[in-house]
């Protein structure tokens, strides 16, 4: 038997026991948020404000059931009543508090990581959006020349403006595949373009990493320009080379290149309509560049530059010239002084041009004079040495006419 004074008694260390035990649940539910893998400043901040609410409802219940226990055993005339309420009341906390504290942190986790899933959607939504215009932007990059957009001093296509403009001093190069008509009568529509890219795969890359920018790919010939001449003159020469080792190459079919090149002020600006627009370079040194490329074809030599190529190119770059005298070219009111670029030619032919050059001279100074007479006298000098010389071929063809 219990006495109603030993049951007071009692419930003093009781009330101390559930409050103990409502304060371990407690600080273990928040020892679980502190541990949860966010940054430590959310997990404070929440377990604040959601333990604020959450602890105040649990130590509500604690004290409604601590008076049920003490109102029990004031009054209980049975002890077992009073052990059987007090056992209940003891698991009925203990149970709140796991549950409290299960269910804290599953909230908590939840509350927590739903930001953070959110912000990982919105970062890789973006990241997709990156790649997905990063892969755009090397897609236009193919058909536009950006370079161009640099010296017109737009930092994207998107503020180019039609009749943007600038006038700049660059070396013009038309290169032109001189072969591709005779081949492609026998090839096939697709061997043609085969052939054409097999060619453009050493042309392109020369012009790109000597600084050039690719104005035009017209099919058989190319418009590029460089700021530098000397950038320049490095890239046609290993063009020349490329076409070397494609014509050494069993089974390749043959390559001719031809290039025509002139240094000047060249106009470089936007083109067309507001619907249908692109940068190009226009302009009395684009037209010489013209020329050059047409007359090395009429002159039956590879490389031809311009008197004004040459004299910005500096003497130390070890390139070999031989001068061919003034040439009247379309659109021009007066002559072009025209050079041939040796180093693209056979050593032999080097050298046998460079034995004859002193008489070679003086026979495009009589052409020049329109002295034809002398100029034959003098140029069949030149082809008796050398039989094979192009210029001298076609001035003597010239004056004979």
């Amino acid at each position: 038997q219990i006495s109603v004074q030993g049951g007071a008694r009692l419930a003093v260390p009781l009330d101390n026991l559930l409050k103990s035990e409502v304060g371990l649940q407690k600080a273990a539910g928040e020892q679980l948020l502190l541990d949860l893998p966010v940054p430590a400043s959310v997990n404070t901040s929440l377990a604040t404000a959601f333990w604020q609410a959450e602890a105040a409802f649990v130590e509500g219940v604690h004290v409604i059931l601590l008076q049920e226990l003490q109102h029990d055993i004031s009054h209980a005339a049975d002890a077992r009543a009073m052990l059987l309420t007090t056992i209940t009341i003891l698991g009925a906390v203990a149970l709140l508090s796991f549950l409290f504290g299960t269910v804290t942190a599953l909230y908590s986790a939840w509350a927590v990581t739903q930001p953070f899933n959110q912000l990982n959607l919105v970062k890789e939504q973006l990241t997709q959006e990156k790649l997905k215009r990063i892969s755009q932007s090397k897609a236009v990059s193919c058909f536009v020349p950006y370079g161009s957009l640099d010296l017109l001093g737009c930092d994207s296509i998107t503020s180019l403006e039609m009749g943007t403009s600038c006038l700049r001093p660059l070396t013009v190069l038309f290169v032109c595949l001189r072969s591709f008509e005779e081949v492609s009568s026998y090839l096939s529509p697709q061997e043609s373009v085969v052939y054409l890219n097999a060619w453009l795969a050493g042309v392109v890359p020369e012009v790109t990493s000597h600084g050039g920018i690719i104005d035009k790919l017209l099919g058989d010939t190319v418009l590029v320009f460089f700021e530098k001449p000397h950038q320049a003159m490095e890239a046609a020469l290993g063009m020349f080379k490329h076409v070397q080792l494609h014509n050494n190459t069993d089974d390749a079919e043959p390559m001719r290149l031809h290039i025509g090149m002139n240094t000047g002020d060249v106009v470089l600006g936007t083109i067309g309509t507001e619907s249908r627009m692109e940068t190009t370079t226009v302009g009395d040194a684009v037209n010489v560049a013209s020329r050059m490329a047409s007359l090395s074809h009429m002159y039956q030599t590879p490389f031809l530059c311009s008197h004004s190529t040459r004299t910005h190119l500096k003497k130390k770059s070890g390139v070999r010239f031989r001068a061919l005298g003034p040439a009247r070219v379309k659109g021009r009111p007066h002559p072009v002084n025209v050079c041939e670029v040796l180093d693209v030619q056979s050593e032999e032919q080097q050298t046998l041009k460079s034995a004859s050059d002193d008489i070679f001279q003086e026979a495009a100074t009589a052409f020049a004079d329109e002295e034809f007479g002398e100029a034959q006298r003098l140029l069949k000098l030149v082809l008796r040495h050398n039989p094979d010389d192009g210029p001298a071929l076609f001035m003597r063809q010239w004056a004979e006419e």
